[in-house]
């Protein structure tokens, strides 16, 4: 049993609801202990349950939960060209809380889809992902929105299984966000290319493949061979 983290529950719990628990020693063999909740006073006996391990509290009567300790990630640091292990509080902001995992995402994305998609445009939309999934209140046509809750819960707390969730979510949302990107500039140029030209508009769309492959060269001369008709 992790004393440290006990004790901080006790701690977190004497803060926000002003009464100081005896948590009690956990001899279950399982990974939580059945307690009394402080907060919402019910008339039921042991309504919550607390993880020594992972610092989670929760009351399944109230729905107060909460997480204490910190949280271990492995970040880039571009200076020494490696990553490094560093701790953060469990409850700092959410942004930072999952860095590591915004730029592992950030960093799948443009293995995949080059300068399609710069990394910092990968990272600005995964760190809005990210606020997303911590809205209190879900968002209508986003199925992740307000979902982090839920996913925590689902892990009792667990932060490396949590921070595999929020990547496989991160991973997933910039890998559509890319898709996205790539039809709607390739049709982009392609008008541009066809009103150029005056080549069909599937002809067109091969041509700005080779442009958006490198092969701007070719495009060029074929625009200077097919100029637009101003008198049309």
């Amino acid at each position: 049993m992790n004393e440290d983290l006990r004790t901080e529950l006790e701690n977190e719990i004497f803060d926000r609801s002003g009464r100081f628990p005896d948590l009690p020693d956990n001899n279950t063999g399982k990974p939580w202990v059945r307690v009394d909740c402080p907060f919402c006073h019910g008339k039921r006996n042991e309504t919550a349950w607390v993880a020594y391990e992972t610092g989670w509290f929760e009351c399944y009567r109230c729905g107060e939960n909460f997480r204490v300790g910190t949280d271990k990630q492995r970040v880039y640091i571009s200076a020494i060209g490696g990553y490094v292990t560093r701790e953060i509080p469990a409850a700092t902001d959410i942004v930072t809380r999952f860095r590591a995992q915004i730029r592992q995402a950030a960093s799948n994305v443009k293995a995949k889809y080059g300068e399609w998609v710069p990394r910092w445009e990968a990272e600005a939309f995964a760190e809005e992902r990210v606020m997303m999934y911590a809205a209190e209140h879900p968002t209508p046509g986003n199925s992740r929105a307000g979902k982090l809750a839920d996913w925590e819960d689902a892990v009792k707390g667990d932060p490396n299984q949590l921070d595999r969730y929020v990547l496989r979510a991160l991973t997933c949302d910039l890998f559509n966000y890319a898709r996205a990107k790539v039809r709607r500039v390739r049709r982009e140029k392609a008008i541009e290319i066809s009103l150029a030209t005056g080549l069909k508009l599937k002809d067109a769309r091969k041509l700005a493949d080779d442009e958006n492959s490198g092969n701007q060269e070719i495009v060029t001369k074929l625009i200077s061979r097919n100029p637009p008709d101003m008198a049309a």
